[in-house]
């Protein structure tokens, strides 16, 4: 082969290497490219997805999969608590396309809200999530989307809702904005109601209506500053009605006032006055110190050193153990703790859970204000025997005088059906007997006339007690009315404690301002209960009074 041949073809292997070299790499870089932009046409896609969803990862907690919060039921099935569904609006900052034309629009839907502060909120465009308004109402949901402004959205959540207001609110509690229970039973039972369980209370709704209608009835007509009663069911301690006044709406509790909510049964002490003589007479019998038989001293008051002991209307004689119960003298209930010793009138108050806090299904009640050990002696003996020195809650003193006065158990108050029911006897049979004959003149005779109810046997006890001011020192022209009632008194079906605080004018006094409450309420309540009226009255038993009395008072 010639040489210039040889020459031309190695010039044409040599190219055809160079190009073959030059086309491989153009594929490897045209492969390099066609995956970027496979990369990059994925992450714009993903990102354009993403932005059109709501920001999972960064909201994760508002749209975590909600259970529906357990709702509360009186005793017959009347709901008081339950959780609606409803319809929240919020806002994605970054899916906003003008926040000025936006926020325009959402006021004339919404005109309560700050524009100044939502801008500010909605203009941050790193945000993904801002909260508007929660629970909008049906109506204001559909407006607001029909103004298809981009960027808003709602979330449907759970709503807690009190259908009756005020009823029960004390009991009942609220939850707060994270779905927490704050209070009662709200509280106390928060797991269960999370996690989607009913909780049946003792009350009944429509005692509690009617009791709190009564207390509030009789506050307005006293002008008194507060008010608070318990209505007990005596054989197991349910709690079929309890009232503080004043009290709020658990719908709007953030809108109600520390007085709205304190619940005074539970969290206040208070010396109950003479209806604490109950624990004395009953004392009296079950150590048999006295009888119906007794008569006791009231002819003059008694002197302990500087101390004088007198009745506020003195009969100025001796008097039966009945006419000393029903016309509340303090000398002759003085007397009877006078035969009894320190270490018996404590215990006795011990077992009826007076000198502790009292824990109960709902929590513990307030400690209550006893005598210190070294004070406790003969002239605190006295006045603790007719009211004062001793300050306990509502509660704790309704459960007492309950066991005194239907069976001789003491039974331990709850609010929840399920609870087991706490029984423990503290006083005999005979005991429950002789202080029944008491409260029926008291109520028949005595005091608590204004409590009667025409037709039915009703039994009492009226306490007026000066008001104790924090310096230590008696207010003379403030006082808490209080009564106990029982009815019907041969087989209690409820026990009523009324406490009316700083009722004004004459008819300021326990019989007046207190017993007429209970009336009210009995009244309504045997119908409610379908209690048939009393076809007969207690037989007056042991009235042939003795012309000595037992021991030397």
């Amino acid at each position: 082969m010639r040489p210039s041949a040889r020459r031309y073809k190695n010039s044409v292997e040599q190219s055809q290497q160079s190009f073959a070299i030059i086309k491989t790499r153009l594929n490897v870089v045209v492969i390099a490219l066609f995956i970027v932009q496979i990369f990059l046409a994925g992450a714009i896609i993903s990102k354009a997805y993403q932005a059109t969803q709501e920001p999972q990862t960064q909201i994760k907690d508002y749209f975590a999969k909600e259970i529906r919060r357990g709702s509360i039921y009186d005793q017959k099935g009347v709901l008081l608590a339950t959780s609606l569904k409803v319809n929240s609006l919020y806002a994605d900052p970054k899916m906003m396309l003008d926040v000025n034309d936006a926020i325009f629009k959402l006021k004339k839907v919404l005109p309560e809200i700050d524009s100044k502060k939502l801008k500010s909120k909605l203009s941050n465009k790193n945000r993904r999530f801002v909260w508007i308004k929660r629970n909008l109402s049906p109506k204001q949901a559909y407006q607001i989307n029909a103004l298809g402004v981009p960027g808003f959205a709602f979330k449907q959540e759970f709503f807690r809702t009190y259908p009756n207001g005020n009823l029960a609110a004390h009991i009942l509690g609220y939850i707060n904005r994270n779905g927490n229970g704050v209070v009662g039973v709200e509280k106390v039972y928060d797991e269960q109601l999370k996690n989607g369980e009913d909780v049946h209370l003792t009350i009944d709704a429509t005692l509690q209506d009617t009791l709190r209608q009564s207390l509030a009835a009789q506050l307005l007509k006293t002008n008194a500053s507060s008010a608070w009663a318990i209505a007990l069911h005596p054989h197991n301690g349910s709690v079929l009605a309890s009232v503080s006044l004043p009290d709020y709406d658990p719908n709007f509790y953030n809108k109600a006032s520390a007085e709205q909510w304190k619940d005074r049964t539970i969290s206040d002490v208070f010396e109950m006055g003479s209806i604490n003589k109950t624990y004395t007479f009953a004392l009296g019998f079950d150590k048999e110190i006295i009888n119906l038989n007794s008569i006791l001293d009231a002819t003059r008051p008694i002197r302990i050193g500087k101390y004088r002991i007198r009745d506020a209307y003195p009969k100025s004689k001796w008097l039966s153990t009945v006419d000393a119960f029903k016309y509340s003298s303090n000398i002759a209930t003085s007397r009877v703790a006078d035969e009894l010793t320190v270490e018996q009138q404590k215990q006795f108050y011990k077992e009826l859970h007076l000198l502790e806090p009292l824990n109960y299904d709902l929590g513990t009640t307030t400690a209550p204000i006893i005598p210190t050990d070294k004070s406790w002696k003969r002239l605190k003996k006295m006045t603790l025997s007719y009211g004062y020195g001793l300050a306990t809650t509502p509660l704790q003193a309704v459960a007492a005088l309950s066991s005194i006065g239907n069976d001789g158990f003491y039974a331990r108050p709850k609010f929840v059906k399920n609870t087991p029911t706490d029984k423990v006897r503290v006083v005999k049979d005979e005991t429950v007997r002789k202080m029944k004959r008491l409260f029926s003149a008291t109520v028949e005779e005595g005091t608590g006339r204004r409590a009667r109810v025409k037709g039915y046997l009703i039994g009492g006890k009226t306490g007026t007690a000066e008001i104790l001011e924090k310096s230590g020192e008696y207010n003379k022209k403030q006082n808490l009315a209080t009564f106990i009632g029982f009815a019907p008194l041969d087989k209690p079906e409820f026990i009523v404690l009324v406490g009316v605080n700083s009722p004004q004018g004459k008819l300021s006094g326990g019989g007046s301002a207190a017993a007429p409450i209970f009336r009210e309420f009995a009244e309504k309540a045997f119908a409610i209960l379908n209690i048939r009226p009393s076809l007969y009255k207690m037989q007056d038993k042991g009235q042939n009074i003795l012309k000595t009395n037992k021991g030397d008072l």
